[in-house]
């Protein structure tokens, strides 16, 4: 951060911090006021909402006790009961008369269970499930007789509206006298969700969930327990927190006020200060990357007497003693550039001298077994003749070919890019290198053109595709040799083209040095095969790695851009100013410069 802004900064910071000690101290006294006269609110709100639900739980209670205790439909049933009539006629009467009952009470449950003799806990009517008549469940004349005529238990009923579910629900209950041995009992209630008859109206503005556990003990409105006593539920509200929002709100707007004016004053003012305090080293800023832009003419102005007058005249003399070194390594560096092209040269002419060595000795035998055999007029002259001079020209050709390939890794032509298609390239180069003992497989999966010389990655393709024949048919001869090459999309805008084979593979040791012009494994050959198709990849923007095959041979990876080489990729030369390797682009006699 510049020291400007790190003054002004300071100073914008000093001033807001009283500011906001103010507020927050402002915030926390108001705020403290705001929970008490909520508190109390919410207490009035839950206890209006207790007051209420209480009056409809005794409305519901009284609802049924008025069934047990003076309903002639009750009294009807137990006759039938005492007297044997109640059959399946009447169980289906009570199949459909029981639903009717409870939708004319608003019960969202309605159980009829009887209570004496063997058939204690039969259910006579059930309107929420009319399929449990003629079933037994004594849990339910337990529940009946231990909680009638007290208050409401939480049980969980199956229930069915279009489809069987079980429903938590809020029962209530009343036992009828005992008449001429028989007695039944009902069970009503309502379903426990805050969305339900039993809470519409009851909100009084807050929001109300139902929860086995109260996360805070002033939130809780209602407790429901299990019959026997244990809590099964609570009645819960959110805090309504809209009416304390606001005001914080408000309170918080004015601090914003009051410290955006702060704020805009310290800054005017640090801006002002900051200003005096930085001129100069803005000065000195400007003027060391000048320096570090290679202009050592420039100085600093000398217009202070304290330590900043005498760091600006320390720069000033440091300009001019880099102005003298500068010349110096100049002088040094030319010298020693010279001296290193010169040692490359000497490394390139050794490098040359020893591949042509090589054929001229089989050349110089066959010449001299020629003079010989001639001098002596021989027989077979005519034959060691024919020998010798095919001997000479194979030699010779493979001068030509080191040559050859020395003058093209020296000097590639510059891309001459269009648009090809990858996958066509492919083919075509895989069409040419079919091989009766080598199986060439292509998986070709590239979308669209890409940018490049045709001829050049035509070039690339062909060595390796060659290579890895040769690989394959190194390990397998004529049965088992192949070569795989797959091209796909990359991410990045950029294409792969992949050949794998399986050959012996490349070592970690050779893989470090594949790429190395006259570096070889083979017999025969320059070893600057690899070294030009590095060349050609790394110019037009792109790289090649070796991996493993998964066949157990090598994979040569090609990756390249699709919007072709990079701007500005000169005619390709050797730099011989740099040890020669794959890495290599300029190519310059040793007496340039």
């Amino acid at each position: 951060m510049r020291l400007r802004w790190r003054v002004l900064f300071a100073l914008v910071v000093t001033a807001l911090v009283p500011i906001a000690g103010m507020v927050y101290w402002a915030q926390n006294v108001f705020l403290e006021q705001a929970r008490e006269q909520a508190a109390r609110l919410l207490s009035e709100r839950h206890a209006g909402v207790s007051d209420a639900l209480a009056r409809r739980l005794e409305d519901d209670r009284e609802v049924l006790a008025s069934l047990c205790r003076d309903d002639d439909r009750i009294d009807q049933l137990m006759l039938e009961i005492a007297t044997d009539r109640f059959g399946p006629a009447r169980e289906q009467a009570m199949h459909e008369r029981v639903p009717r009952w409870m939708a004319a009470y608003r019960f969202d449950v309605l159980f009829i269970v009887q209570l004496s003799g063997s058939d204690r806990g039969r259910i006579l009517g059930a309107g929420h499930h009319p399929d449990h008549v003629g079933a037994r469940d004594p849990s339910l004349a337990d529940a009946l007789e231990r909680e009638a005529p007290g208050s409401a238990f939480v049980k969980d009923v199956r229930v069915r509206r279009g489809s069987i579910t079980d429903q938590r629900s809020l029962l209530s209950g009343c036992v009828t006298p005992r008449r001429d041995g028989v007695q039944i009992g009902l069970l009503g209630g309502r379903a426990l969700s805050t969305d339900g008859t039993l809470f519409s109206g009851l909100e009084a503005g807050l929001t109300l969930s139902l929860v086995e556990n109260p996360p805070s003990p002033t939130q809780v409105i209602e407790r429901f327990d299990h019959v026997d006593g244990s809590a099964a539920l609570y009645l819960i509200s959110a805090e309504d927190e809209d009416a304390l929002g606001a005001q914080r709100q408000s309170i918080t707007r004015a601090a914003l006020v009051a410290g955006g004016v702060g704020l805009c004053i310290a800054f005017l003012l640090g801006w002002f200060l900051a200003g005096r305090v930085t001129r100069d080293v803005d000065a000195m800023i400007a003027f060391a990357k000048k320096i570090g832009g290679g202009d050592l003419e420039s100085t600093v102005t000398e217009h202070r007497g304290d330590e900043m007058g005498r760091l600006q005249r320390e720069l000033n003399s440091m300009a001019r003693k880099l102005g003298v070194a500068k010349d110096h390594v100049a002088k040094e560096q030319k010298r020693a550039l010279r001296a290193e092209r010169i040692a490359a040269w000497r490394d390139v002419g050794r490098l040359v001298a020893h591949e042509i060595k090589n054929p001229l000795s089989p050349i110089q035998v066959s010449i001299e077994t020629m003079r010989k055999t001639y001098a002596k007029q021989h027989p077979d002259f005519d034959e060691i003749f024919e020998e010798s001079t095919v001997a000479i020209l194979e030699e010779v050709q493979r001068m030509k070919v080191l040559v050859s390939e020395f003058s093209q890794f020296a000097r590639l032509p510059r891309p001459k890019v269009r648009d090809i298609s990858v996958d066509e390239l492919v083919g075509h180069v895989a069409a040419l290198h079919q091989n009766p003992e080598v199986s060439l497989k292509t998986d070709l999966a590239v979308t669209g053109s890409i940018r490049a010389d045709r001829e050049q990655l035509t070039q690339v393709l062909v060595n390796l595709v060659q290579n890895a024949q040769d690989a394959a048919l190194a390990v397998h001869g004529g049965r088992g040799a192949e070569v795989v090459v797959s091209a796909r999309d990359l991410e990045n805008e950029r294409v792969e083209v992949r050949i794998e084979d399986n050959g012996p593979g490349v070592s970690m040791a050779d893989r470090e040095r594949i790429f190395e012009p006259y570096f070889t494994t083979k017999s025969t050959g320059t070893g600057l095969g690899l070294a030009v198709v590095h060349r050609i990849v790394d110019d037009h923007g792109g790289t090649i790695v070796v991996e493993d095959a998964k066949s157990g041979g090598a994979a040569f990876v090609v990756t390249v851009p699709r919007a072709g080489p990079r701007p500005g990729v000169e005619e390709s030369r050797t730099d011989m100013s740099v040890p020669l390797t794959a890495r290599s682009s300029v190519i310059r006699p040793p007496d340039e410069s």
